[in-house]
């Protein structure tokens, strides 16, 4: 970072007390700024309307031209270190944000992964043989039933287990379509538990029926 070193103007006076003779006049002007560990010195010197000036990088003298260049220079590539560091700590940030959502997500399906394990045991109990409503709006077939819990739960199984898994929008889709399938299943648990219950006219289904609600 571009430091601005103790910089000042001095004017002096020579002169007897009584007579208000000027002698000498002296005026001086200095700048020192340190950039990204370049000292860059100016000097502006005026001696009785006589003007002298001096430029030094890291106390060697060097002609104005060279001073303007390398000062420049000097600036520019400080700008660019401070942007790049800008840069780097948004990104550390934005990571930091993202493997908090990442988590969350990974939490929320979790949670939808043992709802649906939940409903999956209840809708295969033997009890319902017979009784499930398959349908268009919950699960076409005992097929799809039986694809649920051979292939598609341990997959989301693997996916929660991944360490590694970034692709928030992966992990937004993935509990989309696990709400989806919660709310057919649900659907389908109402819809299996009614239909034995309408239907059923054994006494021993009747009461373990009458313990599921």
């Amino acid at each position: 970072m571009m430091r601005l070193l103790p910089l000042f103007c001095l004017t002096m006076l020579f002169a007897h007390p009584l007579s208000a003779r000027m002698l000498e006049q002296l005026g001086l002007f200095r700048q020192k700024e340190d950039i990204g560990g370049i000292i860059f010195d100016y000097r502006h010197e005026r001696i009785n309307g006589k003007i002298s000036e001096e430029w030094r990088i890291n106390q060697e003298p060097v002609d104005q031209e060279t001073f303007k260049k390398k000062h420049f220079a000097a600036q520019q590539q400080e700008w660019e270190q401070e942007q790049l560091a800008a840069q780097q700590e948004r990104e550390r940030q934005q990571k930091s944000h993202s493997r908090a959502r990442i988590a969350i997500l990974q939490k929320l399906t979790a949670q939808a992964r043992d709802s649906i394990e939940v409903l999956v045991k209840k809708l295969d109990n033997q009890l319902f043989d017979g009784f499930r409503a398959w349908g268009d709006d919950t699960i076409v077939s005992i097929q799809e039933f039986r694809h649920l819990k051979a292939v598609v739960l341990p997959k989301i199984a693997q996916v929660i287990d991944l360490d590694k898994v970034g692709d928030i929008c992966a992990y937004e889709k993935l509990i989309n379509k696990l709400s989806v399938l919660e709310g057919r299943l649900e659907q389908l648990y109402a819809q299996t538990l009614n239909q034995a219950i309408s239907k059923s006219d054994d006494s021993r289904v009747l009461k373990e029926l009458l313990e599921l609600v």
